[in-house]
C-alpha cells in the first residue's frame, strides 16, 4: 500500500494546480503606419513598450481576463484555453485575431 501512495503522489502533484497558474503568450502587431506604445494588464500592468509598423512584441500574462492598451484606448479579452493570443492594433482599433490566421 505505501508503494501504492508514493506512485500516485507524483502524478497527483504534476497533474494538480499547475494548470490554473499557467502563462499564456500574448503576441501583439502594430499594424499603423505610426508608431504606438502598448502594454497589457492582467493581474499586474505591463511597461508601455514602444512597436513601430509592423513591429511585433510579446507579453506573458496569467490564464484568464487581460487588458491591451494601446494609450489612446484599450480594449478587453480573456485567453480562455489558447496558449498564445495574437492582438492587432491596426486604424481601427484594437482586435483578438487569434481565429483569422
Amino acid at each position: 500500500m505505501a508503494l501504492m501512495v508514493a506512485v500516485a503522489s507524483p502524478a497527483m502533484a504534476g497533474g494538480g494546480g499547475g494548470g490554473s497558474k499557467s502563462k499564456v503568450n500574448i503576441r501583439v502587431k502594430n499594424f499603423t503606419t505610426d508608431p504606438v506604445a502598448v502594454a497589457v494588464a492582467n493581474k499586474n500592468p505591463t511597461q508601455f513598450r514602444g512597436l513601430n509598423p509592423d513591429q511585433v512584441t510579446q507579453f506573458k500574462v496569467n490564464k484568464g481576463a487581460f487588458v491591451v492598451n494601446d494609450q489612446v484606448e484599450s480594449a478587453s479579452f480573456n485567453t480562455g484555453s489558447r496558449k498564445t493570443v495574437y492582438i492587432a492594433i491596426s486604424d481601427f482599433g484594437i482586435e483578438d485575431t487569434t481565429t483569422r490566421f
